[in-house]
């Protein structure tokens, strides 16, 4: 437990650390923001659509996965997840399962969690 207790002490360092950097280098107010931007004209309801499509395709259309799941920041992941599950009665997570194999999966997968669900996944992994 100390173990974990020092890695975090030491990322949350490095973390601000950075953010001072940033801040001294490029003026700015605060850390780097979010990785990928909030997409313009975010529908959850399109996407599970286009999901739903692209996952009952024959030969599955990984083409239009990734596109959905790379573009959309987490909190818009998190609701295509909802409302998948509300539309189809079954976790998209079960649905990609399903469709994708090997690294795909995979980063599918993650991308569906969130920030503390990846992270705590991630330690837990690395500490067994």
């Amino acid at each position: 437990m100390a173990m974990v207790a020092e890695f975090l002490k030491q990322a949350w360092f490095i973390d601000n650390e950075e953010q001072e950097y940033v801040k001294t280098v490029k003026g700015s107010k605060g850390g780097p923001g979010p990785s990928v931007n909030t997409y313009p004209n975010f529908n959850p309801a399109s996407d599970v659509a286009a999901l739903d499509k692209a996952l009952t395709v024959k030969g599955v259309d990984e083409a239009t996965i990734i596109d959905i799941l790379t573009k959309r920041n987490n909190a818009q992941r998190q609701q295509i997840k909802e409302a998948y599950l509300q539309a189809k009665g079954k976790p998209l997570e079960d649905a990609l399962k399903k469709g994708l194999t090997g690294h795909l999966e995979e980063v599918a997968l993650a991308m569906l969690k969130t920030p503390a669900q990846f992270d705590a996944e991630q330690l837990r992994g690395a500490m067994k």
